[in-house]
């Protein structure tokens, strides 16, 4: 609950710090005197936005910090805990505003976002404005309403987390089936080009081994008449160079004189004969293979071929093979994985639609027992002459909230048909309806304090006494801040908070706590006769305060 407030330059507060108890809250002030910007100031420290104006003039910064115990607040102890934000029993919210636009908040002593304040904040009030009869009338607000009052929040967020799943599955489904039809073009170019390489088959190594085999036998006849000119040189009958070094030899053999000359002679003729007989292999390896040379032209065509139509090098066609496969794989694995998702499709919506039915009839179950206790304030408020009622029908289409829509009604005793709430009721009776049903789900509530924000509009005499002794039983199991101008209402709270204008060269508003019962029998008083508080106005505000607490 919220245990301390300190305002400093905040809008027409100049400086206050205000301690709260648990029990029931009243705020009070002449029309003007400024009880809403408590509030304001609460708003602002949980991440409302604001403007320069609310800075105090000449002063440099606003600043509001707000401190609450959370020692029965275990999920925003844990909320604490995740961020590194948790010291103990105390939260405490400090923001800071400067007159340049600049805004910073903390968080037990940590900068934070405005977010994360707006997150804590979440857990640690709950406002109810005048107004909140207009939202009574939207069909979400109902259904929202009525699942907090029946505890259903952790089956709406379960059946919601599985409604956005199957959405994104279905939106993943119609993604792959918009784009189906160039997937199977896709893929069948694929299948083709793949085929197209395997069916050449290339060997390791064999695009080189090919083109040496083709210029090899591009070359075999030069090669043979090259063999044929230089056996021709050698070897051709007496005027073969062979036989012409013989010959020398022979005229120089036992001549001392030519001994060198012989020596190099004749082992110029043994490097010929072995050359002869070297080129005489090589000729009868050479051959000349016009259908061997067009079959190699035909596969190094083919390769170079498949190559230039993916702008690859011959040598990387192996590569592409695997990379062109493993594309065709994928798209198989996409159409594969369509048939998983029809598949998972069909088991979340099995799943959503049990959870629905489960979150149904927990809103059944839950909904009866709301509009008896509803229609029991309703008659404490002094509208008789209705019954509340809340109708649930299915939805023509499932929503993320399920398969009920939700319609709060009012019934005339002894009908059996009820109406929506706007066609039937006056305006007065719709707003005390409203404040019915937030007394009625604030007991449900999750957080400790309740701010209720001139709720009371439109309200008077005894009615008025009733609604502030419903407030004050909903403070003695919460506590509950109401910003009132009802004298029945503020006689019935535990403490009580009046905003005083306090002029001097400039208007300020001082908030001051008017627990001393001879100060709160006075804005009791005010609130009862107005300008001028006579001594039976006194007396009747004592009256009223000490009838309160018996």
């Amino acid at each position: 609950m919220l245990i301390a407030l300190s305002i400093n330059h905040f809008a027409a507060i100049n400086h206050s710090e205000l301690e709260f108890s648990s029990g029931m809250t009243a705020v009070t002030g002449e029309t003007g005197a400024g009880k809403s910007i408590l509030l304001d100031a609460l708003k602002f420290t949980m991440g409302d936005r604001v403007s320069k104006e609310i800075i105090s003039t000449e002063r440099q910064q606003a600043e509001v910090q707000a401190t609450f115990n959370i020692n029965k607040l275990p999920a925003l102890q844990e909320w604490l805990k995740s961020k590194d934000l948790y010291h103990g029993d105390e939260c405490i919210l400090r923001r800071i505003f400067t007159a340049e636009g600049r805004s910073r908040g903390y968080i037990n002593g940590t900068a934070s976002t405005m977010t994360e304040l707006k997150q804590a904040g979440e857990f640690l009030l709950q406002l109810h404005g005048q107004h909140d009869h207009q939202l009574l009338l939207q069909h979400q607000w109902q259904r929202e309403l009525l699942d907090h009052y029946a505890g259903c929040e952790n089956k709406v967020r379960k059946v919601r987390q599985l409604w956005h799943a199957c959405m994104q599955c279905k939106a993943k489904i119609k993604k792959i089936n918009e784009t189906a039809s160039a997937q199977i073009a896709q893929g069948q170019l694929l299948r083709y080009q793949v085929e197209e390489i395997k069916a050449l088959a290339l060997k390791k190594n064999e695009l080189q081994d090919l083109e040496a085999e083709h210029k090899q036998l591009l070359q075999a006849n030069k090669y043979l008449d090259v063999c044929h000119y230089v056996q021709s040189i050698l070897c051709t009958g007496d005027h073969g160079t062979l036989h012409q070094l013989r010959l020398c030899i022979k005229q120089m053999a036992e001549m001392p004189l030519f001994d060198d000359i012989y020596t190099l002679i004749n082992e110029a003729v043994i490097q010929m004969e072995e050359a002869v007989s070297t080129i005489t292999q090589l000729e009868s390896q050479i051959e000349i293979n016009p259908e061997r040379l067009a079959e190699t032209e035909q596969r190094l065509s083919s390769a170079y071929d498949i190559a230039r139509k993916h702008h690859k090098q011959p040598a990387e066609l192996s590569e592409l093979q695997q990379q062109l496969t493993a594309e065709l794989n994928h798209l198989e694995t996409v159409h594969e994985d369509i048939n998983l998702l029809e598949q998972q499709m069909k088991e979340m919506e099995a799943s959503f639609l049990r959870e629905a039915k489960k979150l149904s009839q927990q809103r059944h179950q839950g909904a009866g027992k709301m509009a008896s206790y509803i229609t029991q304030l309703m008659k404490e408020l002094a509208i008789n002459d209705y019954h509340f009622h809340i109708q649930l029908s299915p939805l023509l289409s499932l929503e993320s909230s399920g398969m009920d829509k939700v319609a709060f009604q009012v019934k005339r005793d002894k009908q059996n048909a009820g109406a929506s709430l706007e066609k039937i009721v006056s305006g007065g009776e719709l707003s005390r309806i409203s404040l019915a049903i937030q007394i009625a789900t604030a007991k449900r509530l999750g957080v400790h304090t309740l701010i209720f924000d001139e709720v009371d509009v439109g309200i008077g005499g005894a009615t008025a006494e009733i609604v502030g002794r419903l407030l004050r039983q909903l403070g003695s199991r919460c506590q509950v801040i109401c910003i009132t101008h009802q004298a029945q209402v503020a006689s019935q709270a535990h403490h009580h908070l009046s905003a005083i204008k306090k002029r001097n060269d400039r208007q300020y508003i001082n908030l001051v706590k008017s627990n001393n019962n001879t100060l709160r029998e006075q804005e009791v008083a005010r609130m009862i006769a107005g300008v001028k508080v006579t001594g039976k106005a006194l007396a009747h505000a004592k009256d009223m305060i000490n009838r309160a607490q018996t």
